[in-house]
């Protein structure tokens, strides 16, 4: 009986294993099938080994297949067993984002509902027309005219960080580890704009925000597989066991979102900041945007009373947190880096920052800021060379068929956007390794190929928040290049490696710089 149960079981596995080895030599000609170059795939992996390995970053892998892509438009690849399209032709890009936006409405990325509410019900993930519906909502929170009223907050934060820099750099003598030192400020701005809350990360290395912040953004092995199951396989997700928010996170963000905002509502409290519009959307069902540019202002129909759920107005201010948080200070990070090893840019920079002052009595504003144009092309490069997600992805919502390619892409296929590889490809970008502002003059962006700048995406679900970024970025240059001179010292990295396992582009080693204050002379 035990030799014919053990056979059994032998014949069984074989059966299985022949279905397994079938089912993948079928789902491997998908994209030969459909004439359409692609990387040649590995049994089970596809071509999502070294990711599933944590051997490359996201955006290297999918740079990677870029580059393996030259000279073709569009580029097919396997998710495991899951054709995926990868887009590398500008107009194909267009079609995508834009002009056909209808079939790529949702991302691909995906948060389980039921177990992880902030992750699914925010403006990031949400689907279909609920996204639609809340884009439409909050698009008001991001006007210019409520970026100049929440300025003040920002600057504050600013000023904050001079004070920290004086005290921990030791007047230009002790290198400052930037990395934390930014990740610090971005932290303290977010919190006391999305949340209302001074959260004093500068003087407190251990303030819950900062805590909370490297509990999203620190990735450890099982923290990237949670990350890329969501990104890349997210039909996973509705196992409950893959969050982008941990429970630990939701309850925190829940606890610290309502008291605040029992305290305005039962002493009438105004900041000018994310909660204030929050209150807004909660009690009428709409965000004012009187006072603004007719071409910022929402056609939203006026209500008494809100359609969003208690999480949906949470969940809104937790992406707030989290897509500001890390971006802002890894662009920070990098363009200090940057700007340390090319002083001839850094004494442009500051020679604008410091006339553009001088012409505004001094005063560091929200008006003098958009007069500075050479801050404008730094940051651009930033992030050109360094973008913070170095991808894009959508989904096919209903049958498409590509212009020009007549490639079908069908309905439920993944497709991504290799941001980092178009930033680095010599074809939009000659010398792409070189730092160099003046890509971005008026004269270069009129001659570059449209859709070979991505980083804040294009289209209706574009970044939301790329004032604020913006905002939170110059506001940071300014106050620390009008003060200091940032240098390179021996602890500097003489290049950077990247992270193989932070969805954001990030440095692996401390970047340590010193800032030397311009009254020493280094003016």
């Amino acid at each position: 009986m035990f030799d014919f149960g053990l056979l059994d079981f032998v014949v069984l596995a074989v059966i299985a294993g022949l279905l397994i080895y079938f089912y993948y030599w079928k789902q491997f000609r998908y994209w030969r099938n459909k004439g359409v170059p692609y990387a040649e795939p590995e049994f089970f992996f596809g071509n999502f080994k070294e990711m599933f390995f944590q051997r490359k970053s996201f955006a290297h892998f999918i740079q990677d297949l870029h580059m393996q892509g030259k000279g073709h438009p569009l580029f097919g690849f396997y998710i495991f067993g899951r054709p995926a399209l990868l887009l590398r032709d500008p107009q194909m890009i267009k079609h995508v984002f834009v002009k056909d936006f209808g079939h790529f409405v949702d991302r691909y990325a995906k948060a389980d509902f039921k177990h992880d509410p902030l992750g699914s019900r925010n403006l990031f993930m949400e689907k279909g027309q609920p996204w639609r519906h809340m884009r439409t909502k909050i698009t008001p929170v991001f006007t210019s005219g409520k970026m100049r009223r929440m300025f003040p907050l920002v600057t504050r934060c600013g000023e904050n960080l001079q004070e920290y820099l004086d005290e921990i750099g030791a007047r230009g003598t002790k290198p400052v580890e930037i990395r934390e030192t930014m990740a610090r400020f971005a932290t303290d701005v977010i919190s006391t704009c999305a949340y209302g809350v001074e959260a004093n990360s500068m003087k407190d290395k251990d303030a819950e925000f900062r805590k909370f912040g490297r509990i999203v953004f620190e990735f450890d092995v099982r923290r990237t597989l949670e990350i890329m199951v969501i990104f890349f396989v997210p039909a996973f997700v509705k196992l409950g066991l893959f969050k982008f928010f941990s429970p630990e996170t939701t309850k925190y963000l829940r606890k610290v979102f309502w008291e605040v905002i029992t305290v305005r509502e039962k002493n009438n409290i105004k900041r000018n900041d994310l909660i204030d519009l929050l209150i807004q959307l909660k009690n009428q069902g709409r965000i004012e945007d009187e006072g603004v540019d007719d071409n910022e202002k929402s056609n939203q129909p006026i209500s008494k009373t809100s359609d969003f759920t208690d999480d949906d107005l949470v969940a809104q201010a937790a992406i707030f947190f989290t897509a500001g948080y890390e971006t802002n200070s890894s662009t920070l990070c990098f363009c200090l880096y940057e700007l340390s090893g090319a002083p001839d840019i850094q004494q442009r920079l500051r020679r604008d920052i410091v006339d553009t002052l001088e012409r505004h009595g001094g005063e560091i504003t929200y008006e003098a800021m958009q007069e500075m144009t050479y801050l404008e092309k730094v940051v651009s490069e930033t992030l050109r060379k360094y973008p913070p997600v170095g991808f894009l992805d959508r989904v096919c919502t209903k049958d498409y068929v590509l212009p020009d390619a007549g490639v079908h892409v069908q309905k439920g296929t993944p497709v991504y956007v290799p941001v980092h590889g178009i930033h680095r490809d010599p074809e939009f970008y000659p010398d792409p390794e070189s730092f160099d502002p003046e890509r971005f003059s008026e004269q270069s962006k009129q001659a570059r190929t449209p859709y070979t700048y991505l980083s804040f995406g294009e289209g209706p679900h574009n970044c939301i928040g790329l004032r604020f970024a913006q905002m939170t970025v110059k506001t940071s240059l300014v106050h620390v290049l009008s003060r200091y001179e940032v240098r390179r010292c021996s602890e500097t990295p003489a290049s950077l490696e990247f992270s193989t396992k932070a969805i954001i582009l990030a440095a692996t080693e401390d970047i340590k710089l010193v800032f030397r204050p311009l009254a020493d002379g280094a003016q």
